[in-house]
């Protein structure tokens, strides 16, 4: 499905009033709370940077960019990342462990890279999920 940037940034705008239970039930299993819903909002805020108000991207187009996001909120500091997947649970999430089976987690030979992984994976996956919701609502509102 395509959409023009200014129906996918309406579609954003509902999202940060509302987060949808769809949206969270999408989300790892430990998502829930107010340090996850500034997650997600901080994460719109940052779909929006990928979007150009007159163009037509597809989701699939938008979602690929979940990947360049992820490795620039994972390059963050060590402390910053050490602090959010302790405090956003991401330890204690199957569906993040599933996700990071696919990266061959025999490179991960420190605590560090682990914490760097799964936040990367959690930063991908809420990206993604938003993008799904804000195409979900655009095609719901045609």
């Amino acid at each position: 499905m395509m959409a023009t940037g200014k129906e996918i940034f309406a579609m954003l705008d509902e999202l940060e009033k509302d987060i949808p239970i769809e949206l969270w039930t999408s989300l790892p299993e430990v998502a829930s709370g107010e340090l996850w819903k500034v997650e997600i909002l901080d994460t719109i805020q940052c779909v929006r940077e990928y979007v150009r108000a007159e163009e037509e991207i597809s989701e699939e187009d938008l979602a690929d960019y979940a990947m360049e996001y992820a490795d620039s909120v994972a390059s963050s500091s060590y402390k910053y990342i050490h602090d959010k997947v302790h405090a956003l649970s991401l330890w204690a999430s199957n569906d993040i462990e599933q996700d990071l089976e696919a990266y061959g987690t025999e490179s991960f030979d420190s605590l560090t890279r682990w914490e760097q992984m799964y936040f990367y994976s959690a930063s991908a996956i809420i990206f993604r999920v938003i993008v799904e919701q804000a195409f979900r609502l655009i095609e719901e509102a045609e």
